[in-house]
């Protein structure tokens, strides 16, 4: 699980506009005034959800993505902030990467 700097900038030389995303960053949104992300990473699953509650995302018919947005496990952490479960975790219980979520994620608007 790497950045992928050398693709970002390569891209960027070849005048491409590229979005970054850094999973573990802090989060730039909250739940509330008083509940917080964990990272970059919580955050954007929970926009997802949030999308998909209020209709304004809707998915391919996709049985491995399905699988793999309703395997995701959040908590609270001792200090309330919302956290996901490490990827290797979720990886582990799949026994497989979960890359469609990771695409969809990465998605703009995701």
């Amino acid at each position: 699980m790497g950045l992928g700097a050398g693709l970002a900038d390569r891209l960027r030389q070849l005048k491409y506009r590229v979005l970054e995303f850094n999973g573990g960053a802090k989060a730039k949104r909250t739940v509330s005034d008083t509940v917080e992300f964990q990272n970059e990473r919580a955050s954007a699953f929970f926009r997802i959800r949030e999308a998909l509650q209020a209709g304004r995302l809707q998915l391919p018919p996709d049985e491995l993505l399905m699988d793999e947005l309703t395997a995701i496990r959040y908590h609270d952490t001792p200090v309330g902030r919302v956290a996901l479960e490490p990827k290797e975790e979720l990886t582990a219980r799949l026994n497989r990467s979960c890359d469609r979520a990771d695409a969809l994620r990465h998605e703009p608007g995701g």
